[in-house]
């Protein structure tokens, strides 16, 4: 189903999946930046699961989905895709 519960629940279950693995790849977003291509001058912040992305899951969750129905319905009647 595409309404806002079930999207949020499969959403949750693949984020909380990836979980500990987010962790190692975000070591690698903040370090990047500050040790590889310093396309600015520092301080870098170095990104962090629990205040980078954990927030971002948090924030799909409670105003995206609950949202992303009505608009998904909406472009796909206007690219003639479905019918009200």
């Amino acid at each position: 189903m595409l309404t806002p519960q079930p999207a949020a629940g499969r959403f949750q279950k693949w984020s909380d999946w990836i979980d500990k693995a987010i962790v190692v790849e975000s070591a690698r977003w903040g370090d990047y930046r500050r040790d590889a291509h310093q396309y600015k001058p520092g301080p870098y912040e170095l990104h962090t699961r629990d205040d980078h992305w954990q927030p971002e899951i948090q924030r799909l969750l409670k105003d995206c989905f609950p949202k992303r129905t009505t608009a998904f319905l909406k472009q796909l009647h206007e690219a003639g895709l479905c019918q009200e």
